[in-house]
């Protein structure tokens, strides 16, 4: 048998696209991937190589000391391949100073931090290219009164932001100025021993609806007292045509919120369980002038409910399979179809986190 260096580097490019989880790399996979390509480099000089180059183009740091050692590296070759990059949950907290300096001098486009403390979101002004960020678990904070704006100073854009993914997160003060953004998810539940429930959720709010103009996808968790103030005020996002509500398990007891949804949304993310097709069914035929698209989260058998929603005219229902945090779906058959194909071709997965998955609009 031939070694297997003599194969063509595309045929050996092509065997490891397909061994590893497809890139960018969700949340779920990084790890995965990660780990993969360091067993790879150890098979031979060309798989090392290939590995390496994969490596960097996703790096994956969990520690002070990796943070360090990626830091050194770029120094020293630089870093233009780098398309995404994973800080934190190495067990341990990180500090925001030290995510930062790493983001600023790595200039990935996409960016998922895991338990990193103390944030300013003023630093990430100045991280060149970012285009997606997923926080989880993070806290942001004001800025050092040494460094902070003055009244009349407007905060720094951010400029290149296209998608904020945001769960569990606190924040002391929340980006005013996202001229770019179109994607945004919130799951930030309710914590009122460390805030003022009530004036944290006028403030949430406010700070979503003032991006009205230029929000296109929405994905937040109503269910909690910070987010159903938003839920009362969802006609305001006149230009959103995407929302996820696959969390809100008091749709089936109110349904009149659903007449509250912008007239500009035609496609509605829900969990099977959660809203009853009739009610549904009912909304639509008040709005019948929408070409509704109906994506449903399924854990199991599909319910009468969803096969009379799936029989509705003029409604295109797909059908989401839950999957557990192992990546196992929990749901026996083929997929219906892939979930690129579910909503409009401008939508695209950036990935998935135990059961919660993310639509960007591009």
């Amino acid at each position: 048998m031939a070694p297997i260096d003599s194969l063509p580097a595309e045929l050996l490019l092509y065997i490891l696209h397909h061994a590893l989880p497809p890139a960018p790399p969700s949340y779920s996979t990084f790890a995965t991937r990660s780990r993969l390509l360091r067993s790879i480099a150890l098979v031979s000089k060309s798989w090392r190589e290939i590995a390496q180059a994969e490596l960097l183009a996703h790096p994956l740091v969990h520690t002070a000391e990796q943070i360090a050692m990626l830091e050194t590296s770029i120094d020293l070759k630089g870093a233009t391949s780098f398309r995404t990059l994973r800080v934190g949950d190495g067990g341990r907290a990180l500090h925001g100073g030290l995510a930062m300096e790493l983001l600023q001098k790595a200039t990935p486009k996409e960016v998922w931090l895991h338990t990193v403390n103390g944030l300013v979101l003023d630093d990430l002004a100045e991280c060149d290219g970012l285009e997606e960020l997923h926080c989880f678990k993070c806290t942001f904070v004001k800025p050092n009164t040494r460094r902070a704006p003055s009244i009349d100073q407007e905060p720094p854009p951010l400029a290149s932001l296209r998608a904020l993914h945001l769960d569990g997160c606190q924040f002391a003060t929340y980006p005013t100025s996202l001229p770019r953004l179109k994607t945004l998810s919130l799951h930030i539940f309710d914590h009122p021993k460390i805030i003022a429930v009530a004036a944290q959720a006028k403030r949430l709010s406010d700070w979503v609806l003032g991006l009205a103009p230029q929000l296109l996808a929405f994905s937040f968790n109503p269910a909690t007292y910070l987010h159903l103030r938003l839920m009362h005020h969802l006609n305001q996002l006149i230009s959103l045509r995407f929302i996820d509500l696959s969390h809100a398990a008091f749709l089936s007891d109110r349904p009149q919120l659903l007449d509250g949804l912008p007239s500009s949304l035609h496609t509605l993310r829900i969990t099977d369980s959660y809203l009853e097709a009739d009610q549904l069914a009912a909304f639509i035929a008040r709005s019948p002038t929408r070409p509704w698209r109906i994506i449903v989260v399924v854990g199991g058998a599909l319910s009468d409910g969803v096969i009379r929603l799936m029989r509705l005219e003029g409604v295109t229902v797909k059908l989401e399979l839950r999957r557990t945090r192992e990546g196992e779906e929990l749901i026996t058959g083929e997929r219906v179809a892939r979930q690129e194909e579910w909503v409009d071709a401008g939508f695209w997965e950036a990935g998935n986190w135990n059961q919660v998955v993310w639509y960007t609009f591009s």
